[in-house]
């Protein structure tokens, strides 16, 4: 574990950051653990990444915040459909 940003502002305590994956009907598939100093976006690419390998999916919708995601974090990761 490592000390990260605390959303309840508890900087002394250690931090883990956690990324669920669920199906469409809201059950879970998959889960991801990351040190508590992961940034956001590196633990979105990385679970991106390992989700396309891992699951050999064609299509995906994420519900992120804009603290996640930009346009040259997941263009490598997963084609962008315009």
């Amino acid at each position: 574990m490592k000390k990260g940003h605390s959303r309840d502002k508890r900087p002394d305590l250690n931090q883990v950051v956690v990324g669920i994956v669920l199906r469409r009907d809201g059950k879970p598939i998959s889960h991801h653990m990351f040190p508590g100093n992961t940034v956001d976006i590196v633990a979105f690419k990385e679970m991106t990444t390992s989700i396309k390998k891992r699951f050999r999916i064609n299509r995906v919708v994420f519900v992120v915040d804009r603290g996640m995601i930009s346009k040259e974090n997941i263009r490598p990761t997963l084609p962008l459909r315009q």
